[in-house]
């Protein structure tokens, strides 16, 4: 019997048989009414049609074929079943696993990531598998390549630790696991509290941070550079501390790590606020407050507006920027207090005649080239950020100088020529950057 007419039999009426006893034949071996060659070709049959009918839309038939290959075991079926349809996550990895298991190779990696290095989950999670798995798939296809991972010792060392009862962990130290919501490194996170004195989980415990690690990776570069570096440092009787923020890469990570960094400094800089404030009359300090208040806000808007930042790590660029702006504003306050500002009045309306034929010359040009990409989710400002951030500068520059005079009592420019000295510095950068970005990206 021939591949062909052995398929026009068995699969009439687009796989009826699932709806019938035919499907029963299917867990017959095929050699039982084909040689191996009929089978593979049979088989192969079954795989187009498949394909036809995803490629046409029929998505319920076409995984119902796939569903039939797999079940006579071919790895094929088993990867398009994982990778072409949502299933439940147990239902993913058995496919993939099924396909890995026979030497498919994007489905072996798939698997990993599932499994180990972007599981990001303690209870999906199973690092011993994972090693098991891609042992067997390289037995079945030695030729199975991984770029710049190294799966084979990262894998050996995540096997070198015990099984422990997941159940009896989450009872024990009552935490929950991954949210499934950014940022994704709940499980690290559990990971540095075990790596110190907590109330959580008491003294450290290197054995059950490296157990953490393991069942927590995000991206699999983070996740091998973690977990080599973290069982290197344990084993030679170094440090155990675990900082996610040594070994992130990836964007997501930098803006994690940025937001971090970006709170503590928040929290530092409002001590710092405090602390002058403390040296200062009711009258002083509120005004004080009220200059922070509007420089943040002015800040806010030009990192958002005016800075284009771009790229996976936009988010984290733009807390950088924001904090550091915010830190030099502290110092101008600290100055303006201690009476250490030095500056020349004269130049303001000097400065303002600058500032106004910058202003107008960038709205135009922001007019013609604001729909000018630049980069992942990002263009060249738009007028209408250009002009909110402007107007917030005034309110910034406005509150500074009423603090200065609150301080110096007497009226000057000083303030605001310092100020709008600035703000052109600014202005001329931005515009210099928009005349680059449309040489480079203007059609």
């Amino acid at each position: 019997m021939q591949a062909s007419q052995f398929f026009s039999i068995f699969l009439p009426n687009k796989y009826a048989l699932f709806g019938g006893g035919l499907l029963a034949l299917f867990f017959l071996p095929l050699s039982c009414f084909a040689t191996e060659p009929q089978a593979n070709e049979i088989i192969s049959e079954i795989i187009i049609s498949g394909d036809q009918l995803y490629e046409r839309g029929d998505k319920t038939a076409a995984k119902n074929t796939y569903l039939l290959a797999s079940y006579l075991g071919n790895p094929v079926a088993h990867f398009k079943l994982a990778y072409r349809f949502v299933l439940s996550s147990y239902k993913t990895e058995y496919h993939l696993e099924q396909a890995a298991l026979a030497g498919h190779e994007k489905a072996l990696e798939m698997y990993l990531d599932h499994t180990f290095y972007r599981a990001g989950s303690i209870e999906q999670a199973n690092p011993h598998k994972a090693a098991a798995v891609y042992g067997r798939a390289l037995r079945s296809n030695p030729d199975i390549k991984f770029g710049f991972l190294d799966p084979e010792q990262t894998l050996e060392l995540a096997w070198n630790q015990k099984l422990r009862d997941k159940e009896k962990f989450f009872s024990k130290y009552n935490v929950q696991d991954e949210d499934g919501e950014w940022p994704f490194y709940d499980v690290w996170e559990l990971a540095e509290k075990a790596s110190r004195p907590s109330e959580v989980f008491g003294e450290p415990d290197p054995a059950l941070v490296f157990w953490l690690i393991t069942h927590g990776g995000h991206v699999p570069g983070e996740t091998e550079t973690a977990v080599k570096t973290y069982y290197q440092r344990w084993k030679s009787g170094g440090t155990i501390e675990f900082d996610i923020c040594d070994y992130v890469t990836s964007g997501n990570g930098a803006t994690f790590c940025s937001q971090r960094k970006q709170e503590k400094r928040s929290s530092e800089l409002t001590a710092d606020l405090q602390d002058l404030s403390d040296s200062l009359s009711s009258t002083q300090s509120a005004r004080l407050r009220n200059a922070y208040e509007e420089a943040e806000k002015f800040i806010t808007l030009k990192v958002q507006g005016e800075e284009m930042h771009s790229g996976t790590a936009r988010f984290a660029l733009m807390n950088a920027s924001k904090s550091r702006q915010l830190s030099e504003f502290i110092g101008l306050l600290s100055d303006i207090v201690n009476q250490e500002i030095d500056g020349d009045e004269n130049p303001a309306a000097e400065e303002d005649g600058k500032l106004n034929a910058l202003y107008s010359e960038l709205l135009a040009l922001i007019s013609e080239n604001q729909n000018v990409r630049i980069g992942v989710n990002t263009s060249v400002v738009s007028t209408e950020a250009f002009r909110n951030t402007q107007r917030q500068w005034i309110r910034y520059r406005d509150s500074v100088d009423e603090f200065f005079k609150s301080i110096h009592e007497k009226d000057t420019k000083v303030i605001p020529a310092l100020l709008t000295s600035r703000r052109n510095e600014e202005l001329a950068t931005l515009k210099e950057s928009i005349l680059e970005y449309k040489e480079l990206y203007s059609p």
